[in-house]
């Protein structure tokens, strides 16, 4: 993302203002209209730099809920105290200075420095107070900033407005693929060169313009958006019928195989049970063959059995039936 250099820093003194903020709460701008007028008292200033800096108490823990507390500060570096005004010293040391350019609340470069760059590095913190890097900005004309617009937010409500004519100004005489190639540097040039032609009566410099992003009219990204629903919606369709004849055949050949061992359950059943069968008589056979009369008078005892159940049967029979023998 960002790769660092690494300094011997001698240390500085920082005179101006200080607030506590946190990530949530960020707003610089409610500080430098304090510093501002201090700054109009120091005669022993370095150099005309302005120096935004954040304080932070330990190593900040940065994440989606995290919210670290630390003290900001805004000012200019002098070679001494200067009395009832805020001082803040920078103690000399080893540094890692990391170049950024971008929105002031933006955390996601905080999370890369502590999460991601610090612990796969070599160093580690000390004691000392941990600072954000300088993020030094020039302001080509201080008092005609603070007389034009008097503090960052409305600067960046002033400058936005600024931008957002430009970029329609000069984007719309280009069409979308001139954004996509290499001439995309030219225009934002241009850009940048119309923005600083009406941002010099506030008193400032525009160092960088880039584009983030760009988006389609409304009309149109509606359009898009509900052809996507659509082709989505088509795709779940032939995925449901795909499951569903899959599903179908999936069930016939399970309703077969049933079929087909049940019949073959059924038939190898039936066909033990015949075997079972004729082995039986056959057991029979040999077994009432060995006594003829035993055997006539054990088939009339299941006759009789048989024909007298339940106590009620009336047999009209001659004394000398067969039945009774």
């Amino acid at each position: 993302m960002i790769a660092p250099t690494i300094i011997q820093f001698d240390g500085t003194l920082l005179c101006g203002a200080s607030a506590p903020m946190t990530l949530r709460t960020f707003t610089p701008w409610t500080l430098w209209p304090k510093v501002m007028p201090q700054l109009s008292r120091v005669s022993n200033r370095k150099n005309k730099d302005l120096i935004s800096l954040r304080s932070f108490e330990g190593i900040p823990v940065f994440g989606p809920t995290a919210d670290p507390n630390f003290t900001y500060w805004g000012g200019a570096e002098v070679t001494g105290p200067n009395e009832g005004l805020e001082h803040l010293e920078i103690p000399p040391g080893t540094y890692a200075v990391f170049h950024y350019k971008g929105l002031s609340s933006d955390s996601s470069v905080w999370r890369y420095i502590y999460i991601e760059w610090l612990p796969n590095s070599p160093w580690e913190l000390d004691h000392r107070p941990h600072f954000e890097p300088f993020a030094r900005f020039r302001i080509v004309d201080p008092l005609k900033f603070y007389i034009s617009v008097g503090n960052e937010r409305v600067a960046r409500s002033r400058l936005a407005t600024i931008i957002n004519s430009r970029l329609r100004n000069v984007l719309g005489q280009q069409e979308l693929q001139t954004l996509l190639s290499k001439d995309r540097t030219k225009q934002m040039a241009l850009i940048q060169e119309g923005v600083n032609t009406e941002a010099e009566s506030f008193g400032i410099k525009i160092v960088d313009v880039r584009i983030k992003r760009a988006d389609l009219p409304q009309a149109n990204s509606d359009a898009i958006y509900r052809r996507m629903q659509t082709e989505r919606e088509r795709e779940a369709k032939e995925f449901r019928a795909k499951g569903a004849e899959m599903a179908v055949t999936i069930t016939s050949t399970a309703d077969k195989d049933v079929s087909v061992i049940l019949a073959n359950a059924n038939k190898e059943s039936e066909i033990m049970k015949g075997q079972g069968d004729g082995e039986r008589n056959k057991i029979f056979a040999e077994a009432f063959g060995r006594d003829a009369e035993f055997f006539a008078f054990y088939r009339a005892m299941q006759a009789y059995e048989t024909a007298l159940i339940g106590g009620q049967t009336s047999l009209i029979l001659s004394p000398d039936s067969e039945f009774f023998k």
